[in-house]
Formats: structure tokens, C-alpha cells, sequence
């Protein structure tokens, strides 16, 4: 292990460039800081109060009892589970395919999953009928959509991949007859929220292979509680393996980059903030660790990961091109060239490219400008995600 001053020294001889603007960190970090402030049913007056700026709308939890709109791309509706059902799930040897499908425990819908990567894949929860508010604007009065509510994340790891540290000090538990750890505090990667109640469990599917549930905000009212994430993960089953699919196909990828990541929804990397995302794509540089990860959020070395991330979502009225740009044309953030943008046409999407190693806004640009685009809002036309990279 590298001891800590020797990494700030290198961190400090050797800066990766700034991936936001100083807006852009101030506007995730208020919808961030919202979201864990966000209550669940019973605190009605919390929720309300726990408001997000974020790209001229706001978002706010809305409690059991509304009315969702279909959602985005990444939730889907989940079948009940059968009774009885033990399938057991096998990863697929394909680093690009998943292994199991949404299905219903009680209160808690588990979605199709949304995000794969070589070592995990990735699904939203959703408890009761919760939804997300997405207000136009911060005084809440015209709501502009609802979106199923994101409570728990599913991770599955692929077998000798994850290192269950995190949970040590948990209580040993039995799901569906194989061992678990429960913890009613569990401190996930990027939050560093001084609020307790993140409630996790992490439990072996197979040998060797784990699967964790977190909440992706404090629990308050208590309903992710020991015996209801039991019950959820009890629930687990494998399917036959599909293809994992994205609404982007790229044309060009610099010389030594790989796909590591991709899927329905924001990558894992992108601070937790997933409100608009509707898919991607996160390319690595440099050979993968043979160490075993500790966190989804967790980079697979022990060092910087170059790494180029790009993300579709909708339109935001503050990403503007340059006065007397072409306003198709890809352009990158006045206050930080590895950020750089392309507004799809109808003025509905855009496409965002974040460059974190040694390319240079023209390379990233470049790679914009070749980007096919599928019909994002017809997933059965995007592309399988094996094939989204020469």
C-alpha cells in the first residue's frame, strides 16, 4: 500500500486537469447535498423543503401516492416475482451483457438493469410508488416531470471481483440460505454526507460472487430496514444473459483507450447525480488491476485512470455554443476545455464528452462530431454495447 503523502505528492507534482467548472461543481453538489437530505413517507415537510438546482429545473421527492410519468429510458417496469423461483444466477463470460432482470420483493421494485462494466452491473430500486419531482424552476410551483424515484442501488459483482471490507463490522445474516453482512450505516463512495442512515447488505449470490444493496439516500423512515433488504435480495435471481445497449455508437477512440463501462443512465463515476442522464459510455486508459474493488466508485488501480466519459442527456438551457457559433457543432466549456458538448438536433438531447487524461479539446471534439446517435427515445433501436466502440 502507497502511503498517503506519497499520493498527495504525486497528486500534487502531477494534476489531472479540472473536470467542471466552478458552476458546475456548485450546482451538483446542491443536488447532491438535496438528495440526502431527502426524506421518505411520513416527513413529508423534510422532502418538500429538500429542493436541487440543477440546469434551470429543480428536483424533490415526492412521497407514496403520486402519479409518475413514464420515467426515463433506464427504468423500466419489473416483473413480480414467482413464487418459489430459484434460478440461480450466472455471470455471462461477455463483459457486456447482463444477468438477471427487474423483478418485485413487497414494496420494492428492482429494475432492469441500467449500467454494466467488466466487474459490476448495476440496477436502480425503487420503494412503493415514490417519483421524483422535476420542478421548472425554484419557486415549485410548475412541475415539468415526474420520475420514478432511485432509493436503492443493486450492484452485482462479477465473482472475485469485490472485496466486502466495507462491511466487516456487519451482522451476519442469511439470504435464502447463503451469507450476508447488514449494516445499518454504510458509508457508499462520493458521499460525504455527515448524515447517518445509509443502510447496506452485501451477500454472496454464488461463490465468491457478492452482491451489495445501498441506499442512495439516508433511510429516515426506515423502511430499507435488516428484514425488508433481505427480503429484496432473497429475491435475486439469474436470467439468460442480454446484451447491455446504449443510445450512442462512436466512430473514433484515441490510440490505448478501451471500453470499461456503459449502459441506460449515467455512468458510475459521475457523482451520483442522475437526474436527465439517458446513457453511456466510459472509456479507460491503461491495463485493468488485478485487485479486487472495494466500491463500485472505486477505480480499478491504485493510481490516476485516464479516462474519457460520455454521457447523453437532456437538453440544458446554460450549455449554449459560443456567440455566432454553428450551434450544432461540438464546442467545449468556456472554463474548462475537457468538457466539451454537442446539441443533437430538435434541441431535445445533448451529448456531453469529459476528457480526464492527455487528450486534447480537439481530440474530444473530434470524437463528438463522429458520434451516431440512435433514437433515444426508441430504446429498441440503440445499439448493443459491444459494438459501440471500433
Amino acid at each position: 500500500m502507497r502511503e498517503l503523502s506519497e499520493m498527495l505528492e504525486d497528486a500534487k507534482a502531477n494534476p489531472p486537469a479540472p473536470r467542471y467548472t466552478v458552476d458546475d461543481v456548485v450546482v451538483a453538489g446542491r443536488r447532491l447535498r438535496a438528495r440526502r437530505r431527502a426524506t421518505w413517507s411520513g416527513l413529508a415537510a423534510a422532502a418538500a423543503a429538500a429542493v436541487v438546482a440543477v440546469a434551470g429545473v429543480i428536483t424533490v421527492p415526492r412521497l407514496v401516492g403520486a402519479t409518475p410519468s413514464a420515467g426515463p429510458p433506464e427504468v423500466t417496469a419489473a416483473a413480480p416475482v414467482t413464487a418459489g423461483k430459484t434460478d440461480p444466477l450466472r455471470y455471462p463470460k461477455s463483459p457486456w451483457e447482463y444477468a438477471f432482470r427487474g423483478y418485485r420483493a413487497g414494496e420494492f421494485t428492482v429494475n432492469d438493469p441500467y449500467l454494466v462494466t467488466a466487474d459490476f452491473q448495476q440496477a436502480t430500486v425503487r420503494i412503493g410508488d415514490d417519483v421524483d419531482e422535476i420542478y421548472t424552476d425554484d419557486t415549485k410551483k410548475t412541475v415539468a416531470r415526474s420520475e420514478p424515484a432511485r432509493n436503492l442501488l443493486l450492484t452485482v459483482y462479477r465473482p472475485g471481483r469485490y472485496d466486502p471490507k466495507q462491511f466487516a463490522g456487519g451482522e451476519p445474516v442469511s439470504v435464502g440460505g447463503k451469507p450476508g453482512l447488514f449494516q445499518a450505516d454504510t458509508q457508499i463512495e462520493g458521499d460525504r454526507s455527515p448524515i447517518g442512515g445509509h443502510r447496506g447488505l452485501a451477500w454472496q449470490y454464488a461463490t465468491n460472487g457478492w452482491a451489495v444493496l445501498n441506499t442512495l439516500i439516508p433511510d429516515e423512515a426506515g423502511r430499507a430496514g435488516k428484514a425488508n433488504l433481505v427480503a429484496v435480495a432473497a429475491g435475486l435471481s439469474g436470467s439468460a444473459a442480454y446484451p447491455a445497449t446504449v443510445a450512442m455508437k462512436l466512430r473514433e477512440v484515441p490510440p490505448g483507450y478501451r471500453l470499461d463501462a456503459g449502459g441506460r443512465g449515467p455512468d458510475p463515476w459521475n457523482g451520483g447525480n442522475a437526474e436527465g442522464y439517458r446513457s453511456s459510455i466510459r472509456l479507460v486508459k491503461g491495463a485493468a488491476s488485478a485487485g479486487r474493488l472495494i466500491s463500485s466508485m472505486t477505480d480499478k488501480d491504485d493510481g490516476y485512470v485516464k479516462d474519457i466519459r460520455i454521457n447523453l442527456s437532456t437538453y440544458e438551457p446554460k450549455r449554449l455554443p459560443p456567440d455566432g457559433a454553428d450551434p450544432a457543432a461540438p464546442y467545449c466549456n468556456t472554463g474548462n476545455a475537457a468538457l466539451c458538448y454537442r446539441n443533437l438536433p430538435g434541441g431535445k438531447y445533448t451529448v456531453e464528452i469529459i476528457g480526464s487524461g492527455d487528450t486534447s479539446p480537439e481530440e474530444l471534439t473530434q470524437i463528438l462530431a463522429a458520434i451516431q446517435v440512435a433514437d433515444v427515445d426508441k430504446p429498441a433501436t440503440w445499439f448493443p454495447l459491444a459494438t459501440a466502440t471500433p
